[in-house]
């Protein structure tokens, strides 16, 4: 606007000094004003309106184009894994790669145990992984497994760690049966009764339970301190597979003249 005021003011001026001989140039600045009008007059609100739309719809697109390949990555990120669990029940779950099987049977309610929290320091959440195909895609198990392997019950040639069992890609359909017994639960069966008896300094077992994180036990049966003592029925290693201690101070030592 003001281009056009000040060309109109330019045009006079030349009119009343050259008696209007340069009309033509005139017509050159007008339609050179009209040119720049044309590039610089502002867009309609329906223009600028369908822009936006255009805009957001393309950015929605995208949003929803990624969030559809970002949900399809996680979906292939987990593998299917079956526990078959003490009774012969099947429990069929998705594991995240990267993801234990302690930790994946922890988080859906598995009863599988974990006494070390995954440290290699114990044999509790032992497995037996049911298809030797299976079994040969694992890693190879390291020295510390294959030591607490040699104190897990039941061990069979495709034990395993559950902490060691890393999910992955290749080991989606895999099938591990939960043993039917455990180090925790074999020296339950042997110690259970016999602990009620007490422990040391006359403590019942839940207030040294509270001290410290073994297990203490005065055995007052007289088959059962001769089991410990010439390592019977593979009582010694279960007790030690879960740090346990037993106290036999109290066990008359003629029991042992037999």
């Amino acid at each position: 606007m003001f281009a056009s005021k000040v060309s109109r003011i330019g045009v006079s001026i030349l009119k009343q000094l050259s008696g209007g001989k340069l009309t033509s140039i005139t017509r050159a600045g007008y339609n050179t004003s009209s040119c720049y009008n044309q590039y610089l007059q502002p867009l309609s609100e329906t223009k600028l309106l369908r822009g936006v739309i255009f805009h957001k719809h393309h950015l929605f697109s995208t949003v929803s184009a990624s969030d559809s390949s970002n949900e399809g990555i996680e979906q292939k990120e987990k593998i299917s894994v079956t526990f078959v669990d003490k009774d012969g029940d099947e429990i069929h779950i998705k594991v995240p790669t990267g993801m234990s099987m302690l930790e994946a049977a922890h988080e859906n309610d598995i009863d599988l145990e974990g006494a070390c929290e995954g440290s290699i320091a114990c044999s509790t959440c032992h497995v037996i992984v049911m298809d030797m195909d299976y079994y040969n895609k694992l890693e190879d198990p390291t020295d510390e497994e294959n030591d607490m392997l040699d104190l897990a019950f039941g061990l069979t040639e495709s034990s395993r760690l559950g902490c060691q069992v890393i999910a992955k890609p290749e080991l989606d359909g895999i099938r591990l049966a939960i043993p039917a017994a455990t180090r925790n639960f074999a020296v339950d069966g042997y110690c259970h009764e016999l602990v009620e008896h007490g422990a040391s300094v006359a403590e019942t077992p839940a207030a040294v339970g509270k001290k410290c994180k073994y297990t203490i036990a005065m055995l007052s049966d007289h088959s059962a301190a001769l089991s410990v003592v010439f390592g019977k029925d593979g009582i010694l290693e279960q007790i030690c597979a879960v740090k346990g201690y037993v106290d036999m101070s109290t066990v008359d030592a003629d029991i042992f003249k037999d």
